[in-house]
């Protein structure tokens, strides 16, 4: 009678630790599924958001890049125009300075020669001017940001896509590199799509490994539970040194 109370009491040993250590499994493989979950949900929702963002990104870069030429237009027509009444000031000058003098025929043509030049010379220099400010314009507007200030001007869940493709982006005359990427993002859905994809099942193989760790853990967990009872169940039927 004792001998068989002993083996039930062995038997619902052996029945306790295994239903623990499910339990223990179970709960394990349930936190993980449900992260699993977690993350298929916030891979959904970033394609949601990810145009809204590029878009409202676009917007703000285009408006300082508008208001930044719009600025330096107003600087430049302002030059254009006093240049403009300087020079009409000295052809009013000279119209009154011809007027008053007497001069031969061949006095008047070398004047007249010499003012096409002087005027030829100016305009040259008004147009130099002109094409100066408009290539202040465009360097204004196309400036070569480095990485660190692209990363600052765009949403902080592009910043994983623009440091896989940072190296293809390039400001362009009247763009800029942060211009540049937005547009590149909205032109190119499916590849920001396939690197969303591809950094989603990264964190998901490595959610996995870490549920096959947990479950070889718990394996060994059990065996060694196992080999505790097997030989405290020995120790107990070894019948006494005398």
């Amino acid at each position: 009678m004792r001998r068989a109370a002993e083996t039930e009491n062995r038997r619902a040993l052996h029945r306790a630790v295994r239903d623990e250590q499910r339990r223990i499994r179970e709960a394990e493989h349930g936190r993980i599924r449900d992260e699993i979950a977690r993350i298929r949900s916030r891979r959904r929702e970033l394609m949601t958001r990810v145009r809204a963002q590029c878009r409202a990104a676009r917007a703000r870069v285009k408006e300082r890049a508008k208001a930044r030429r719009a600025e330096l237009m107003e600087e430049l027509r302002r030059e254009i125009a006093q240049m403009k009444q300087a020079e009409r000031n000295r052809c009013q000058l000279r119209r009154t300075r011809v007027k008053i003098e007497t001069e031969s025929a061949a006095s008047r043509a070398r004047r007249e020669l010499e003012e096409r030049r002087r005027a030829e010379r100016h305009a040259e220099r008004v147009e130099k001017r002109r094409a100066q400010m408009a290539r202040a314009v465009r360097r204004e507007t196309a400036r070569a940001e480095s990485d660190d200030e692209v990363r600052q001007n765009i949403e902080a869940d592009l910043v994983p896509i623009f440091d896989r493709v940072r190296s293809r982006i390039r400001a362009r005359p009247g763009v800029s590199r942060t211009e540049s990427f937005v547009h590149w993002v909205e032109e190119n859905p499916a590849e920001v799509w396939a690197m969303r994809e591809d950094l989603a099942e990264r964190r998901l193989r490595a959610l996995l490994r870490e549920e096959a760790r947990a479950a070889r853990q718990l394996a060994k967990a059990g065996g060694r539970a196992r080999r505790r009872a097997q030989v405290a169940a020995g120790a107990e039927e070894e019948p006494p040194p005398f």
